[in-house]
């Protein structure tokens, strides 16, 4: 396993748990908003106080009594080639595995579902299909993430779809499209975009949504998904690797 970073605890990022965080090096997608950027590249940056495998290992080890489970994160975990050998590891020490995943993936999480590596597990729906290369910056067969979508709808895990709400791209009738998409989901979140720090230069132009805005697009939601959750600027998002504890 290749990382980016690591975040010794978290309350938010696991629900209900006790976590700490690893995030991987390296994604498949260009988001615009993406607030990780020292992620995207296959290798880390010198910048980057990245952990190794045996550090990270040391550490769950220590505090495998302290800590309820770990949140693997990205970058796009599934990209990693030994990424279920990493998950298997951690379960062996008797913790629980929130993976963050892209969606694009769906054999590895099918692999992972089946060997039963996780316990929590967080797609992102980043647009309506139709128009997610608006966000994602590259191509995404729609076919893939319909497949992941499905898997978890029928996995028996926990399991949130996650959307990132960008007004300059998500209206009432994307949001209806995505909470349709998401139909039958244990939860959709809509978290609140931070046009600071983003990616893209041109995200960084554009508006949070309101908090009004949110709950608006909330209610549409509910149409489609029971249990629709609003996360703000103040918590419940993993944070970025800039703000990681190092060492």
């Amino acid at each position: 396993m290749i990382f980016g970073g690591f975040q010794p605890l978290t309350l938010t990022d696991f629900p209900g748990r006790v976590a700490c965080i690893v995030f991987t090096q390296g994604c498949n997608l260009r988001c615009g908003y993406c607030h990780n950027p020292q992620l995207i590249g296959r290798q880390a940056a010198e910048s980057v106080n990245a952990s190794t495998e045996e550090e990270v290992f040391a550490f769950l080890d220590k505090r495998r009594n302290t800590l309820d489970g770990v949140v693997v994160t990205g970058g796009e975990p599934t990209i990693q080639p030994d990424l279920l050998e990493f998950l298997g590891c951690v379960k062996s020490l008797g913790l629980l595995v929130k993976l963050d995943t892209n969606g694009t993936t769906p054999h590895v999480l099918c692999e992972a579902l089946k060997r039963g590596l996780l316990d929590y597990v967080a797609m992102d729906v980043k647009h309506d299909i139709a128009h997610y290369v608006e966000i994602t910056g590259v191509p995404v067969d729609s076919s893939v993430l319909a497949a992941s979508r499905d898997l978890l709808l029928c996995s028996g895990v926990a399991h949130e779809f996650r959307t990132t709400v960008i007004p300059q791209f998500h209206d009432e009738a994307v949001i209806e499209r995505i909470a349709q998409f998401c139909e039958g989901a244990n939860r959709l979140v809509l978290q609140s975009f931070r046009p600071a720090g983003a990616f893209a230069p041109i995200f960084r132009r554009y508006p949070a949504p309101t908090t009004d805005q949110l709950q608006r697009l909330k209610q549409i939601a509910e149409r489609s998904v029971v249990n629709v959750e609003v996360r703000g600027l103040d918590g419940g998002e993993t944070q970025s690797v800039a703000k990681l504890l190092a060492g």
